[in-house]
């Protein structure tokens, strides 16, 4: 199905790139894609060949060891993800740190951008992808369709969970910190983003490996 022409010959006529015409043209195309990114889904693809998580660089100077972890050391953690990580395997669930830019990634419905979360753990029939910097997911329109990754028929089911350092709410569109101490876990139930408020990265590990 052909939703645009592009052989029709008017596409061919010259037009000044300062003209009303070629403004004109800029703002259906940025209409078109919004329109696009409006209407769009996020879903979990049974064609494709599966994520295979692949080996990680460590620096042999700096690294740490995990027990329950795929890879038996990281490095680079800051510190937030390194309480992460330690909490993750004191759970005695299989997890994963996943690399920027060679790991696991999520489509953001924005324009030529991707997504990588910090850890991946696999709990019963889900995946669970956290990210433990993805604040500013917290108000971005898209971001529900992330949360509302239509599931695939075979294979595990991949759900998000973002975590906030500190108690973290969200008023008119915009993020406060009410304090400092804590987490505050985030996920998607009835429609909209609900927090869980959590004294210790022990908490906070146990509410993001809540699956509904």
């Amino acid at each position: 199905m052909n939703l645009v022409d592009i052989e029709e010959p008017k596409f061919d006529a010259m037009i000044e790139l300062s003209s009303p015409a070629a403004d004109h043209l800029r703002t259906k195309a940025q209409e078109v894609v919004a329109a696009y990114i409006q209407h769009s889904v996020i879903f979990q693809n049974d064609v494709d060949s599966p994520y295979s998580v692949g080996p990680v660089a460590i620096d042999p100077n700096s690294n740490e060891e995990f027990k329950r972890s795929l890879h038996v050391k990281y490095s680079g953690l800051n510190p937030l993800e390194a309480k992460f990580a330690r909490a993750l395997d004191r759970t005695q669930r299989v997890w994963a740190r996943n690399p920027v830019g060679s790991g696991y990634s999520l489509p953001l419905l924005h324009e030529g951008k991707a997504y990588w979360p910090d850890f991946l753990v696999w709990v019963d029939k889900a995946v669970v992808v956290i990210d433990t910097k993805g604040d500013h997911l917290l108000v971005e329109a898209s971001a529900s369709k992330l949360f509302e990754i239509d599931g695939a028929e075979a294979g595990k089911r991949v759900v998000l969970r973002l975590v906030s350092e500190g108690h973290v709410e969200i008023q008119n569109g915009t993020v406060h910190k009410r304090a400092k101490t804590g987490f505050t876990v985030w996920a998607w139930r009835n429609g909209r983003l609900q927090p869980t408020h959590c004294e210790t990265e022990k908490e906070a590990v146990e509410a993001v490996l809540v699956v509904d």
